[in-house]
């Protein structure tokens, strides 16, 4: 769970924190995901955060356990409505390393300790792309040591984040322009008396 109103924040999303944290590890299962001890504890947790604006379930592969878990809330529990599968693609990948780094070096996130993020952050390396635009990505130094799901989990919600506070930015813009435009022929309308004459356009 992250918090949109870090109390260091004068803004939604200026600052945010990792306020609730659970993972779930394969070895504790017989090497699969329990899809059932995740919905039990979702339908325990979820409603604790009223507020919630959105959960995403990684579904990229179609991993199974995954679609049977985001279709079953949906079906069944009223807080799913802010349940959705997320299914990002190499853009996405792209940018959400982007995103968490400026966060991270803007000191504008903040974690509690005791998380596998630490570990993971430091298995990690930057690659630059082998087709020539100079672009690189972020891949895990060794994946029989550490994967990085914890930190892949944050850094797609951070870009979330990122592109809600890029959608707010415009919308503001827009309203301002509308604004100044209606501004403007509220003044040529006072400004004279004469009607419109659309054929002078």
């Amino acid at each position: 769970v992250i918090v949109a109103e870090d109390e260091s924040s004068l803004t939604h999303w200026e600052h945010v924190r990792l306020e609730h944290l659970k993972v779930w590890d394969p070895k504790d299962s017989g090497g699969t995901i329990n899809d059932e001890e995740i919905f039990e504890y979702l339908c325990d947790y979820v409603p604790r955060f009223p507020a919630l604006l959105n959960l995403l379930v990684d579904t990229r592969g179609g991993m199974a356990w995954a679609v049977r878990l985001v279709h079953k809330a949906k079906q069944t529990q009223p807080w799913a409505r802010v349940i959705n599968p997320y299914n990002g693609g190499r853009a996405d990948h792209l940018a959400m390393w982007n995103v968490l780094e400026q966060r991270a070096r803007s000191g504008s996130l903040r974690w509690f300790k005791g998380t596998p993020l630490e570990k993971e952050l430091a298995g990690l390396k930057r690659i630059t792309l082998p087709d020539g635009t100079g672009a690189s990505q972020v891949v895990d130094r060794d994946r029989r040591k550490v994967h990085a799901d914890v930190a892949s989990g944050l850094a797609v919600c951070l870009l979330m984040i990122h592109r809600a506070q890029t959608e707010t930015r415009t919308s503001l813009l827009q309203i301002s322009e509308q604004a100044a435009a209606a501004n403007i022929m509220n003044k040529l309308h006072r400004s004279t008396g004469a009607k419109f004459d659309f054929d002078d356009f």
